[in-house]
């Protein structure tokens, strides 16, 4: 892309610079997809498989997309989810009971192998056998399944509420891949002009 600019005639660089502004968002697309998906699958591999996140479901790794998008004078790149408790697990935040009195909040005895709750509170109390209990009873915010011979084992914490602390996976991995980020900016802008 040729640029003339002549000394002495601000309407010529004006005219001239404008020219590269229209034409810079074009021309740095390619690298707005190259660093847009860098940063996603940043996010999906590191951010989102052990810290700052463990995977149970993988359903919010799953969730994380990425869009490119150039009009005029500007290109856009965006990484999104649209799962309900990204913003919470993000920003951190306080989580309120609504449907209950209490949120119940799943003990060792209750989860299974992958850390995902075998069985919720309301199932395990309306039918005890499914947890391998005969009854179950609610002592001190803990619900309880009373096994065979009088065994008893704790199985959730109940609790109005309860503070998420932030665990940021967007903001975090924008941090720590900002340089190289500029740096496809930088290779892009020199090749642009």
């Amino acid at each position: 892309m040729p640029v003339t600019i002549s000394v002495g005639s601000p309407a010529a660089v004006a005219l001239a610079l404008g020219q590269i502004a229209a034409r810079l968002s074009q021309d740095l697309e390619p690298e707005m997809t190259a660093a847009t998906t860098m940063l996603r699958e940043y996010i999906v591999t590191d951010k989102l498989s052990g810290s700052p996140l463990k995977q149970r479901s993988g359903s919010l790794r799953d969730s994380i997309t990425s869009e490119v998008s150039a009009s005029g004078n500007q290109a856009n790149g965006i990484i999104s989810t649209n799962v309900p408790y990204a913003r919470i697990q993000e920003f951190g935040g306080r989580i309120v009971a609504r449907a209950a009195a209490n949120l119940t909040i799943p003990l060792a005895a209750a989860l299974g192998g992958d850390g995902e709750a075998r069985f919720s509170a309301r199932e395990v109390i309306s039918n005890p056998a499914l947890g391998g209990f005969t009854g179950t009873f609610v002592r001190k915010q803990i619900l309880f399944g009373k096994g065979q011979g009088g065994a008893i084992t704790p199985l959730f914490k109940l609790q109005p509420s309860v503070e998420l602390p932030a665990r940021s996976f967007f903001g975090s991995a924008l941090s720590e891949k900002q340089s190289e980020i500029l740096d496809v900016f930088r290779t892009g802008v020199t090749e642009a002009l």
